[in-house]
């Protein structure tokens, strides 16, 4: 029997990934730190919680332990654990990761020599605030504040924005206050990443931050503002959101206008009927085909709260967008909402992303409407995995598989097994990490024998950055 072990407690790490049996044959494991609080699962009092999810425990422990390997010529083992991505993805699992493992992630991230490689990790732990002690909170939004440059203190507060909940009053109110930047692209970027978190504050300061969003004067900067808090749309007063639809229909520049609609589909469920309405009308009425395409995808999010009409209205769009880029862009957008479209408008976003004919676009396509594979009528999965394993170029195959990913478990066996194949047969370094990268989502739908191939087709990726964003995946 193989013994599960923890890189970062353990001087013994190389070759750890090829001793790692498959998941199938490894018993849940007690927790190994039982009797050591400084290095048990952080909060004690949800431990048990946690080992009852041994599999998806054991999945992101082996996942770690491939990531931190020694490797020959690498002084320090940790070093891809600075990449950001690696970090915004791996905080999906924080409360899998024992303290030492969480401590060692905030450490590494706050401790970047690159003032844009710290702002970008720190802004990556906002979705797993709830997960860390009181102190590794305390430690991140210090390291926010102190950053120097404005719009990278800006990129890193926007980014614990969606964690306020989680933070202690004092510390909450000092990123607020901390949004009153100079630089109008700083202040949009700090006030839009708050949006997740708006449930958390008080509503005189929904007011404050609404305010603040709409009064930038530079129209760019007041869309990324507007748009941001459209995650936040259900914690604000009826009024607010008025206010905030309004100012965002009135912005001129179509881009700029189709951004700020783009970020406000995320919250279409908390609009009254006719803020829906002026949104979906706004939407497709922009003049410019690549606007028009970004802001009709971005209301994908929220199909579920639109009407039959106004899905009818959305797909026949995106039909008639002549840009095979800007139509697959829409197609993609739309995918997110898959499930709430009638089946024969399910079918036929299928059927457009199939007859697109650049690979690239196709790929960006088909590859939007893998999270709702299950959604879609099973004669078309077999088309859509045999146009994204048969695309030529390793880029756009990789994309393809990618966005295929997280809808493995609506597949035949044979489907998926297609999938895995093709993603793990990429030559080419970064998109096979890339195609793996997407099969993270769907790990528990793979047999013991291919979540091993997976992890050591990820592992065997040579450069650093590739194989560390493929690892941490995994580990999702």
């Amino acid at each position: 029997m193989a013994s599960v072990e923890f890189p970062g407690e353990t001087s013994e790490s190389a070759s750890r990934a090829d001793r790692v049996e498959p998941l199938g044959v490894i018993e849940p494991p007690a927790p190994p730190y039982a009797n050591d609080p400084l290095r048990s699962p952080l909060n004690g009092d949800k431990a048990p919680q946690v080992w009852k999810q041994s599999d998806r425990f054991l999945r992101v422990q082996v996942a770690w332990s491939a990531l931190t390997a020694d490797r020959p010529g690498v002084s320090d083992r940790f070093a891809a654990l600075a990449e950001p991505h690696v970090i915004r993805t791996l905080v999906r699992s924080l409360d899998c990761l024992t303290w030492f493992q969480q401590d060692r992630l905030v450490t590494t991230a706050i401790g970047a020599s690159h003032e844009w490689s710290r702002a970008e990790a720190i802004a990556g732990f906002g979705l797993g605030l709830a997960a860390l002690t009181p102190s590794l909170r305390r430690r991140l939004v210090t390291a926010a504040l102190a950053l120097g440059n404005e719009g990278l203190r800006a990129t890193a507060i926007g980014g614990l924005g969606a964690g306020l909940a989680a933070l202690a009053p004092a510390l909450r109110q000092r990123i607020v206050a901390a949004m009153g930047l100079s630089h109008q692209g700083a202040r949009a970027s700090a006030i839009g990443g708050l949006g997740a978190g708006l449930g958390a504050l008080a509503p005189r300061q929904h007011e404050s931050v609404v305010v603040s969003a709409i009064g930038i004067a530079d129209e760019w900067a007041r869309a990324i503002a507007i748009g941001g808090l459209g995650a936040g749309m259900a914690a604000l007063a009826p009024d607010l959101r008025r206010t905030l639809v309004t100012a965002a229909l009135q912005i001129t520049p179509s881009g700029a206008r189709a951004e700020a609609i783009r970020g406000l589909g995320v919250g279409l469920a908390a609009l009254a009927p006719d803020l829906r309405e002026k949104l979906v009308v706004a939407a497709i009425n922009i003049a410019n085909e690549a606007d028009r395409a970004f802001a009709v995808g971005g209301l994908g999010v929220g199909l579920e709260a639109l009407g039959p009409d106004q899905h009818r209205s959305l797909v026949a769009v995106v039909a008639d967008i002549t840009e095979e880029v800007h139509c697959a862009d829409a197609v993609a957008g739309l995918g997110a909402g898959l499930a709430a479209l009638a089946p024969h408008l399910r079918r036929d976003l299928a059927v457009i992303a199939l007859g697109i004919a650049g690979e690239g676009a196709r790929a960006d396509a088909i590859g939007g409407l893998g999270i709702g594979l299950g959604a879609l009528a099973s004669e078309y999965h077999p088309s859509l995995v045999a146009a994204a394993v048969n695309l030529t170029d390793e880029v756009s195959r990789a994309m393809a598989l990618k966005g295929l990913g997280p809808g493995l478990a609506a597949l035949t066996p044979a489907l998926r097994h297609n999938i895995i194949t093709a993603a793990i047969g990429l030559t080419e370094q970064w998109p096979r990490a890339m195609a793996i990268a997407g099969l993270g989502a769907s790990l528990a739908t793979l047999t013991p024998d291919q979540h091993q191939s997976v992890i050591r087709a990820a592992a065997g990726i040579t450069h650093k950055w590739s194989r560390a964003i493929a690892l941490a995946n995994l580990a999702a």
